[in-house]
């Protein structure tokens, strides 16, 4: 969406950002285990919710869930990546421990 820094509007920079995210992750936690330091994040979780009971809007939905609520951490947990336009395969690390953070929730409209 452009929202936050750099400010861009595009799905393979999304893509890029986040498996860059997921093996600087890898890098952190395999230095940090072996200084015996528990690693942990802090995921931001969104309740998304359909506009409608619209087959669109559901599928909609699902998938920016799937992709703001679970790929990065799918992708720390199983090494599995699936944006809005690509699955990815990067190296799998591991947390001791997961933090939630909750704020709102939004609705969903496929346009």
């Amino acid at each position: 969406m452009g929202v936050w820094p750099p400010g861009y509007k595009s799905l393979g920079v999304a893509d890029k950002v986040m498996m860059d995210l997921v093996e600087t992750h890898g890098e952190a936690y395999s230095i940090l285990k072996k200084r015996g330091v528990k690693v942990s994040i802090t995921q931001n979780m969104i309740p998304f919710k359909p506009f409608s009971s619209k087959k669109r809007d559901i599928d909609e939905t699902m998938k920016v869930d799937k992709f703001y609520n679970w790929s990065f951490l799918e992708g720390i947990l199983d090494g599995t990546i699936t944006t809005f336009k690509n699955k990815y395969i990067v190296r799998q690390s591991d947390l001791d421990f997961i933090g939630i953070n909750y704020y709102f929730a939004y609705v969903v409209k496929h346009t």
